[in-house]
């Protein structure tokens, strides 16, 4: 009979990351982890957490080394680099985030790389990331402890999506903040709100690369785009806006994600006639009302989306009616069929 087993024991706490990366080695022995001594707070600058595994055999954390670049949400980005007894796993050296790669059964630092990793392509030795400074100063899972030097421009033009080549420990920009921003974009960028990118995933042929463009918008919300581009910074595209959470690639073709399909108001929302002082005090007034409306309307209504990963638009319901909260989707590697 198969049992639930604790594989972790106080009084220290221990947690992996997000819901897109797969915590089990090729073999199932070891289990990737951070260790904490405190979850009370979140990390403070420069604050250590012991990066390990949990041995599967003795249940016990094995620590291998020490990270200043993580968070409760995300961890710091460790995984495995395909079958062996490697992983990757992100630090901070001095006055720059970068990833280090490690033997877990010898705890062995085999590798320094220039920069974080975040998603990664093991067969080709490809990682993806982007600034954690910058993400952490406006608002989404990034680290603390280093300034966002690119802290006075709304979209940097040398600041986005990173490559970070493996084979030979180099890094360079794929597509820039500033590209992305103008990228199909329904209003000018306005100086007053910042873009980040977040939620950097590969499709499972390594070879485009979906992730959340973010930004703030004149109402006071967040607006959010779907968006993919090649692994070689061509064909930039964007999918989809509005209010858009976790995601998944189903296929190489096609994503699912948690959101509302209504584009017509995300497009409203986002548009130049927000931005005059009249319109502005006339919606401040009437939010309350404004919300409570618009939460009865169909279209307004939240569930899984299936999007392709074309130029032309195409989005459907995905198993509405069945699934009907965002619970984080991970498609099954070994078997796409399973969610």
């Amino acid at each position: 009979m198969k049992r639930t087993v604790a594989a972790t024991r106080p009084p220290r706490h221990h947690f992996f990351g997000f819901h897109d990366l797969v915590a089990w080695n090729a073999t199932g022995d070891k289990l990737l982890a951070l260790e904490v001594d405190d979850i009370s707070h979140p990390p403070l600058p420069g604050q250590l957490a012991r990066v390990g595994y949990v041995d599967m055999t003795t249940l016990q954390f094995v620590p291998v080394a020490s990270t200043a670049a993580w968070n409760f949400p995300q961890g710091a980005r460790q995984q495995w680099l395909g079958s062996g007894d490697l992983f990757v796993v992100n630090n901070r050296h001095g006055h720059r985030w970068v990833a280090e790669v490690y033997e877990a059964s010898t705890k062995r630092r085999v590798q320094a790389l220039p920069a974080p990793v975040h998603t990664l392509n093991a067969a080709k030795g490809m990682g993806f990331a982007m600034d954690y400074s910058r993400l952490h100063r406006l608002g989404g899972y990034g680290y603390t402890g280093l300034p966002d030097s690119h802290a006075d421009q709304p979209a940097p033009s040398d600041s986005g999506i990173f490559k970070v080549d493996l084979n030979v420990a180099r890094t360079e920009l794929v597509t820039s903040l500033r590209d992305i921003a103008s990228h199909r974009a329904t209003s000018r960028v306005d100086p007053r709100f910042h873009h980040y990118v977040t939620h950097l995933l590969l499709n499972p042929a390594g070879e485009r690369l979906a992730f959340l463009h973010r930004y703030r918008i004149p109402d006071g919300g967040e607006m959010t785009r779907l968006m993919t581009v090649g692994a070689d910074g061509r064909n930039l595209r964007c999918l989809l806006m509005g209010f858009l959470s976790h995601f998944d690639w189903l296929n190489d073709q096609e994503l699912i994600i948690w959101g509302r399909p209504a584009q017509s108001v995300a497009r409203i929302r986002d548009s130049a006639l927000l931005k005059t002082p009249l319109i502005r005090s006339i919606l401040r007034a009437s939010k309350g009302v404004l919300r409570r409306l618009l939460s009865r309307a169909p279209l307004m209504s939240m569930c899984f989306l299936r999007v392709a990963d074309s130029e032309e638009r195409s989005v459907q319901p995905f198993a509405q009616g069945v699934i009907t909260s965002d619970g984080h989707p991970m498609v099954c590697p070994g078997n796409r069929d399973w969610l």
